[in-house]
């Protein structure tokens, strides 16, 4: 804390869990979309996390950079609406 304070770096006044921070919950949706599209069923629960485990390893790279770089647009997005849903 007393660096925060010595830095003067300014808190957050909500959670730091912030769906629009975070970044993951886009793949997650990616991957509930491609297996809700997926023409493979999983006839048993092994079957279906090999099958998420499958996509999750292949998740194009560039997609994830993207989302990467785009932390810096969402901070601001968070910071201009104070806190409240943004577009991401």
């Amino acid at each position: 804390m007393a660096y925060r304070v010595k830095n003067k770096i300014k808190m957050l006044s909500w959670p730091a869990q912030s769906p629009d921070l975070n970044i993951i919950e886009n793949d997650w949706q990616r991957l509930k979309r491609e297996l809700q599209n997926d023409a493979i069923c999983s006839a048993t629960v092994d079957d279906l996390k090999a099958r998420i485990q499958h996509l999750w390893e292949n998740l194009p790279v560039n997609y994830v950079q993207s989302l990467y770089y785009s932390i810096r647009r969402r901070i601001k997005a968070v910071l201009k609406n104070n806190g409240n849903v943004t577009k991401y």
